[in-house]
């Protein structure tokens, strides 16, 4: 998938940021007595947290009732290819199917000139779909250049410092097709391909045809040395939205985990899942263009229900997260999701199995600046909604 190896090299820079950091010092400056100031209201939580740790959290996810159980999963294989062609490719009977064995049936689909492809995994639903008639392709792949972080940033920062193009690109609303009626079309599709997704997506960003033309016109030069390329022409219904899905299982999103023990591993597995469990769709008014998918659940067994923690004492649990690490800078708590948090406990890569605790959790994103550093540095905290306990 596109986004491999900048993830990987981000994850492996982060890996490095945190070994140097857990090799400095013990944090003497978390407090232990708790949290004050807690206020919780209109979707948002506010917090202190000993000298450093502020909470002004968006409560993007909430628990729907007191008491969850620990789910045992596994890749969801019960896909039907037949439904994903049929929403994907409208009305065409012209198509080529291929199959391979990859722990597991892979299919390969394309139209005749290979303009649209697919490539299918029944082994957890793995989806990655492209539409290249009008020329998508190419900006789509530079627009996720270095700009495009589904974690922390989200749709909605969209641009890359080295093309002018995107850092003028803004947020539209599709002429004739509002961003409502999008929301209810995917989520629709989704459902007749057999996607367990939340009713709303993670984020959203609308593209204007303009701004794509604009882009290829810029990079025209360059583009002529590519083997029969032809510049797209491009008009108002070529307008496109971005969007990004959570997965969900048991009505509850499933969030970026801990897909093995071994913290330096977890980018290579399964395409980066560190990204979190999401789907990501590129639609205009008349069709999807792009789709990927990273994973879809099915439930094999679970626990008996146990009662969850009140948010305000999980709070209490971060400076657990922090007892090994250095904290010189101040974080702030930007975003807290509920969600299942996956922690891998079996995997055979010969036969493709996978099996997963699908542990109840919060997600806390805890944004800082380094003195001397460029940019924003994150730490990503899970913590058990049963125990309290800090998920490494």
């Amino acid at each position: 998938m596109r986004h491999r190896t900048k993830w990987s090299t981000y994850c492996l820079a982060a890996i490095l940021a945190a070994s140097s950091l857990m090799a400095c010092a013990k944090s003497p400056t978390v407090s232990e007595t708790g949290v004050s100031g807690y206020e919780e209201s209109d979707g948002r939580v506010k917090a202190q947290i000993g000298e450093k740790i502020t909470v002004d959290a968006e409560l993007f996810t909430q628990p729907d009732r007191e008491s969850y159980e620990v789910l045992h999963a596994g890749f969801d294989d019960s896909g039907d290819l037949d439904s994903v062609i049929e929403v994907l490719f409208p009305e065409r009977d012209d198509l080529n199917v291929s199959s391979y064995e990859s722990g597991g049936t892979d299919y390969f689909v394309s139209t005749p000139d290979q303009s649209e492809f697919l490539t299918y995994g029944n082994t957890s639903n793995l989806i990655n779909f492209n539409e290249n008639t009008k020329g998508y392709f190419s900006f789509l792949a530079d627009m996720d250049y270095d700009g495009y972080d589904q974690r922390h940033r989200h749709i909605e920062t969209l641009e890359d410092e080295h093309i002018d193009i995107f850092e003028q690109m803004e947020d539209i609303e599709i002429p004739g097709y509002s961003k409502e009626q999008a929301i209810a079309d995917v989520y629709e599709m989704l459902q007749k391909m057999g996607l367990a997704v939340q009713e709303r997506p993670y984020a959203m960003y609308g593209i204007s045809a303009e701004t794509i033309q604009a882009y290829y016109t810029e990079q025209e030069e360059s583009f002529k040395n590519r083997p029969n390329f032809s510049m797209p022409e491009l008009n108002a219904d070529d307008s496109i939205y971005c969007m990004l899905w959570n997965v969900e299982i048991n009505d509850t999103p499933v969030v970026s985990g801990n897909y093995t023990k071994n913290e330096s591993e977890r980018c290579n597995v399964r395409e980066g899942a560190e990204r979190g469990c999401l789907v990501y769709v590129v639609t205009t008014k008349d069709r999807i263009v792009q789709l990927e998918t990273e994973n879809q659940f099915s439930t094999k067994s679970k626990d008996q229900e146990e009662k969850i923690l009140k948010l305000e004492e999980i709070l209490t649990k971060i400076p657990n997260f922090y007892k090994d690490r250095l904290l010189n800078e101040e974080r702030t708590i930007s975003r807290i999701s509920f969600c299942y948090i996956p922690v891998l406990t079996e995997a055979n890569e010969q036969t493709g199995e996978y099996h997963f605790d699908m542990i109840p959790g919060w997600t806390l994103d805890a944004s800082y600046e380094m003195p001397g550093r460029e940019g924003v540095y994150w730490d990503v905290i899970y913590i058990n909604a049963i125990t309290g306990e800090i998920i490494e």
